[in-house]
């Protein structure tokens, strides 16, 4: 995952140290983690060789390196098997541009 801030060509935004860059880009960070937790979900889904093919990516859980089925821990693999069949030639890939609402856009520092 990369992290962009503090570079003069981006947008302006909050702060970069501490809880100020906490409150200022985990809310990015969060929703590109969501982004590729719902490609592998989507792999799953959809990979002939899944235990999990064919469920709803709601009942699919991701655990201690493992993709499961939220209910049967029975269906279940390993995420590393789940990648290496899908053989991505540039792995997982997301961006999220979080933007602030217009009230912090407003008080932001300057």
């Amino acid at each position: 995952m990369t992290v962009e801030i503090g570079d003069s060509d981006l947008p302006t935004a909050f702060g970069s140290g501490g809880s100020t860059g906490a409150l200022s880009f985990g809310s990015a960070v969060t929703g590109v983690a969501l982004a590729v937790r719902r490609q592998v979900a989507d792999l799953a889904r959809s990979d002939g060789g899944s235990p999990l093919r064919g469920l709803y990516s709601d009942a699919i859980v991701f655990e201690g390196g493992r993709v499961s089925h939220r209910g049967d821990a029975a269906r279940s693999e390993p995420l590393a098997a789940l990648l290496a069949r899908a053989a991505l030639e540039d792995g997982l890939q997301a961006t999220h541009d979080e933007k602030p609402r217009d009230a912090a856009k407003h008080w932001a520092r300057r």
